[in-house]
């Protein structure tokens, strides 16, 4: 893909949480030379505590977000610091907000 779109375009990489720890890091590696602007999702959100957990060995920017729905799910991930940018799901926390 970049060889295709140069290096004048993001790539944005989705995972949609199907790594282990393990894999996502070494996907991450193998991923560096084509310089993604972002690595959405590699591992769950709700494995935090996870050894190997990938913000802390990655060099780019970690997304997640989408399988939160409340604050206290939230504030685990902005208290570990486990993502760069965090992307939530709005149907998703709009509806878990009257339940939480």
């Amino acid at each position: 893909m970049r060889d295709a779109v140069g290096t004048g375009v993001d790539l944005l990489i989705e995972v949609h949480r199907r790594l282990a720890p393990m894999h996502a890091v070494r996907v991450a590696r193998l991923l560096e030379p084509f310089d993604p602007f972002w690595y959405e999702e590699p591992v769950s959100a709700r494995d935090l505590g996870a050894p190997g957990r990938v913000p802390a060995r990655d060099p780019h920017p970690i997304v997640t977000g989408e399988e939160l729905y409340t604050r206290f799910e939230f504030r685990e991930v902005f208290e570990r610091r486990a993502a760069d940018i965090i992307n939530p799901d709005v149907c998703n926390v709009a509806v878990s907000r009257s339940c939480g």
